[in-house]
């Protein structure tokens, strides 16, 4: 697991390892450590606790993290020209047999049998 020089909130932790948060702060109780729910453990407590279910930890510098947060971008300048008009989606929800149906039999000017 990958884990960068500010360590990681225990909640990111126990999905990481794909256990609770409750086994999280067991083993922290356990060593003496009482870290409040929201705490953000450094990357020397996450190794520990990842020692625990033999998961290895690399060493991850400020310039990975950042470069892996990057995100691409919907919708780049060069795509613009190429955009096309599509029909209108229209999504609607409710309960069985409260004429969803009929209404969009309406809206389409069809039958449905």
């Amino acid at each position: 697991m990958e884990v960068d020089e500010d360590g990681m909130l225990i909640d990111e932790l126990a999905y990481n390892l794909a256990v609770s948060e409750g086994e999280i702060l067991d083993h922290l109780y356990a060593k003496g450590i009482k870290p409040d729910g929201v705490q953000k453990l450094d990357k020397e407590m996450v190794k520990m606790i990842c020692r625990e279910y033999d998961v290895e930890v690399i060493d991850v510098g400020p310039a990975k993290t950042k470069e892996m947060a990057k995100k691409k971008e919907i919708l780049d300048v060069d795509d613009i020209d190429n955009l096309q008009d599509r029909p209108h989606v229209l999504t609607i929800m409710g309960h069985v047999d409260h004429r969803k149906t009929t209404l969009l039999d309406y809206i389409r000017k069809t039958k449905s049998y």
